[in-house]
């Protein structure tokens, strides 16, 4: 409850695990200020950015089965990708986008403000300039993330959530974790989005259309 304050949320959940034994998990609060439902350990929340350490684990898994490797320069698997520097394209690995270590800066507000598709994406990189050279220090990159999403696409011949599903998810219980809100079914409950501004909080739009699955934050 404390926590709750601190953050400014109107509810939350709770779990502790230790090894392969939930601990305890239990719900707090409400699904939304107006008319909220109470959250219980089933309630679903959007996670964002951990989404990411779920897209690269489908991608040990493609590396495991020697699908690829992460010494791969990504314009093998990706030929369209180009970059302002040709020796960016030449050279950048797998490895270097799951680690954002590119070099170049962020592009999070075309695909999370403008809903950009990412072969767009892909053909503005061109004109990007690199902030730093490659390996020398990480720059947070959400668009690379987003081409780690479609790499496993291109491997696995499904879309990226639905390989993590097959492949990771419901093998090990996550029988409630989506891709894409559009998945969540009407019995099932979820919070609502918000915003803390001028000390309020204020309910927020979705990031994203809820047919919409993206592999940087979804």
């Amino acid at each position: 409850e404390k926590g709750m304050e601190l953050w400014h949320v109107p509810g939350m959940s709770v779990s502790v695990v230790t090894k392969d034994e939930v601990a305890f998990q239990k719900g707090f609060g409400k699904t939304a200020l107006k008319n909220g439902k109470a959250i219980d350990e089933h309630t679903l929340f959007a996670i964002a950015s951990t989404t990411k350490a779920m897209v690269v684990a489908g991608l040990l898994i493609l590396a495991d089965e020697e699908k690829l490797s992460l010494d791969d320069p990504i314009i093998k698997h990706v030929p369209e990708l180009h970059f302002e520097n040709p020796m960016l394209t030449q050279n950048l690995m797998v490895r270097d986008l799951l680690a954002h270590r590119t070099g170049l800066p962020s592009t999070v507000y075309w695909s999370f403000l403008q809903n950009m598709p990412l072969d767009e994406q892909i053909r503005r990189l061109r004109g990007v300039e690199n902030q730093a050279p490659v390996r020398t220090r990480m720059i947070y990159q959400n668009t690379m993330f987003e081409i780690a999403g479609l790499l496993i696409e291109r491997l696995s011949g499904q879309r990226w959530h639905d390989y993590l599903t097959e492949r990771l998810w419901h093998p090990i219980g996550m029988q409630e974790t989506y891709g894409e809100r559009a998945q969540i079914r009407d019995d099932q409950v979820h919070v609502m989005p918000y915003h803390y501004l001028n000390d309020e909080l204020v309910l927020a739009k979705w990031d994203f259309p809820a047919e919409f699955a993206d592999a940087a934050g979804s």
